[in-house]
């Protein structure tokens, strides 16, 4: 645990805002800093009703590497038909470049762990660390199943009627 008391689990990048999830006792909780803001959100565990974990490749900068690795490779090939020169060389380290990371992208893919409750979710990215994501999912497991057997409907608060 951390001197705070909050444990990081991961995070999630979106475009212009990044999401950061810490465990906090028995809350979850999510850090989002934009632009110009940074913005708090509790995720109480004892209303998570689902916690999944899934791999994925995602297909947007895959799409990307592998359509600008074969871009390049179709100008290494049209310079290398039209000269007899050394001028296709810089064309084919950057397809070779581009396809590698398209390569990289079906190997190392994004593990994603979701939080589900009736108010919120949550989405925890670790990229080409299985190992680490399991860990996750099971720290968040395990301590939601705790706070939820620990959690009965008597020990809520309830507001009063009147």
């Amino acid at each position: 645990m951390a001197a705070s008391g909050r444990e990081f689990l991961g995070k999630r990048r979106a475009f212009g805002e990044v999401h950061r999830a810490y465990l906090r006792g028995a809350a979850l909780e999510v850090d989002t800093y934009d632009w110009f803001e940074l913005r708090r959100r509790r995720l109480q565990l004892d209303e998570v009703q689902r916690i999944t974990l899934h791999r994925e490749i995602r297909a947007g900068r895959f799409a990307l590497y592998l359509g600008t690795g074969l871009f390049f490779a179709a100008l290494a090939a049209l310079t290398l038909t039209e000269r007899k020169n050394t001028g296709w060389l810089p064309f084919a380290l950057f397809a070779a470049f581009f396809l590698f990371f398209a390569l990289l992208r079906i190997v190392f893919r994004v593990s994603v762990i979701t939080v589900t409750s009736p108010r919120a979710r949550v989405v925890i990215e670790l990229v080409g660390r299985p190992r680490r994501s399991r860990d996750v999912f099971k720290l968040l497991a395990e301590r939601t199943r705790e706070t939820q057997a620990h959690t009965s409907p008597d020990g809520r608060d309830v507001p009063q009627a009147g």
